[in-house]
């Protein structure tokens, strides 16, 4: 069995849901984009559209290499 972060986590008493999906910024299970905008303006010397870039190319590869030889 695996278990994640977030369901170790979430049984913390200082664990915060967030109750509301139209703030996704909020609590401790946020959105990329709220992950992201964070970054950008918190970091300042990392550029969010590379990161954001070398994340895609991560998800292509890991696709690419998990097709069976057709």
């Amino acid at each position: 069995m695996h278990l994640t972060n977030y369901a170790i986590q979430k049984k913390s008493d200082a664990f915060e849901f967030n109750e509301d999906q139209d703030q996704d910024s909020a609590g401790h299970k946020r959105s990329l984009t709220a992950v992201l905008e964070h970054i950008r303006q918190n970091e300042k010397g990392v550029d969010v559209d590379k990161l954001w870039q070398k994340i895609q190319d991560i998800i292509a590869m890991t696709v690419i290499s998990v097709q069976p030889n057709l």
